[in-house]
């Protein structure tokens, strides 16, 4: 097996997920594995090779077990797994189709489940870590975003089980439950809800994919903490 630390980042053309893998070029890895679906992170992955660090993209559309076999099946060691991607939708629930839920549900759950089975045993080897981004809202939940809240409340579901499952063999799962993040999902919103929103935070600004990020290193480096969700709000839900 090769000696060199590796990262998967799932997500890796998002906001957070693009702060998260430039974050971990800054820490002990050799090479970084940037997944994604349609936009390749090229920036993102120039900026890593420019360190001096491995950096290969995966394409594939995660959610179904397919994709995240084949990805974990093309790497040798495996020593920090981050679940990056997610979606969100916006809708009643008595108005939300079908696609829609299992949209909602494959990128934002499914896939998070289908990365750790095909991972555990590259983890196993290494006694590796692991970081699910859930949310505030898999916390407390969301009016107008009840699939996207109860996907999020399964990622922190899955990785309270998971620490559990995988301590004994000296593997740590955790999770980071982020509030309003500034990224290209408050795209939607005007002004003024931009600014009601903002209102209602303590600390007085959005968080950012760096704010994210620093969770993730931090969760990796402490090798005492499994189990838990670390909510980085800004206050918002406290």
């Amino acid at each position: 097996m090769s000696a060199y630390k590796t990262a998967v980042v799932t997500g890796a053309s998002g906001g957070i997920g693009s702060a998260v893998a430039r974050r971990l070029a800054a820490l002990d890895f050799s090479r970084i594995v940037l997944c994604c679906n349609k936009t390749f992170p090229e920036q993102t992955r120039r900026y890593i090779e420019e360190k001096g660090i491995q950096c290969t993209v995966f394409q594939g559309a995660f959610g179904t077990g397919a994709a995240e076999e084949k990805l974990m099946q093309s790497l040798d060691r495996l020593d920090l797994l981050v679940n990056c991607a997610g979606v969100s939708g916006f809708g009643l629930v008595c108005q939300t189709p079908d696609e829609e839920y299992t949209r909602l549900m494959q990128v934002n759950l499914d896939a998070v489940f289908y990365c750790m089975r095909a991972a555990s045993s590259l983890l196993l080897q290494s006694k590796g870590s692991v970081v699910n981004i859930a949310s505030v809202w898999g916390v407390c939940g969301a009016s107008c975003e009840s699939v996207y809240s109860a996907a999020k409340a399964g990622v922190i579901g899955f990785t309270k089980a998971w620490a559990k499952e995988y301590a004994p063999m000296g593997v740590r799962v955790n999770a980071i439950a982020p509030g309003v993040i500034d990224t290209p999902m408050m795209a939607g919103f005007s002004d003024e809800e931009r600014a009601d929103i903002l209102s209602e935070i303590p600390l007085g600004r959005f968080g950012t994919g760096e704010d994210i990020a620093d969770g993730v290193a931090f969760l990796y480096r402490c090798g005492y903490i499994t189990g838990q969700t670390l909510v980085i709000d800004g206050g918002y839900i406290s």
